[in-house]
C-alpha cells in the first residue's frame, strides 16, 4: 500500500506523523501531477487528486477502483477487502 498525493515530502511527513507513530506505508510525493493524470484522479483545474482508492494486481492491472473514498463506510472498507482477498487467492 502506498499513499499519492501532490503535497511535498514535508507536508507528507508532518501528515504521517500526526497520527502518533506514523503511517506504516509509504506517502508519494506527486507534485507533478503525473500519476494523478495517469490514473484519472486529478481534478480538473487544481493540482491535487480526488481521493480514491486502487489495487493493482501482479500484472499491474487495475483490479479495483473506489471512485468517491468515504473513510467512514463500512462498506467500501468490505468491498475493498473482498478485493483484495481475491487477489490474494490467486
Amino acid at each position: 500500500m502506498v499513499g499519492i498525493s501532490a503535497d511535498d515530502l514535508s507536508t507528507q511527513q508532518r501528515f504521517s506523523e500526526s497520527f502518533g507513530e506514523g503511517l506504516q506505508f509509504p506517502l508519494i510525493a506527486d507534485s507533478a501531477c503525473e500519476v494523478m493524470s495517469a490514473y484519472g484522479s486529478k481534478m480538473p483545474d487544481a493540482d491535487m487528486s480526488s481521493r480514491m482508492t486502487f489495487v493493482i494486481d501482479r500484472n499491474a492491472r487495475i483490479a479495483y477502483v473506489n471512485p468517491d473514498v468515504d473513510a467512514r463506510s463500512d462498506a467500501q472498507y468490505a468491498a475493498l477487502i473482498e478485493s483484495v482477498s481475491a487477489l490474494a487467492g490467486s
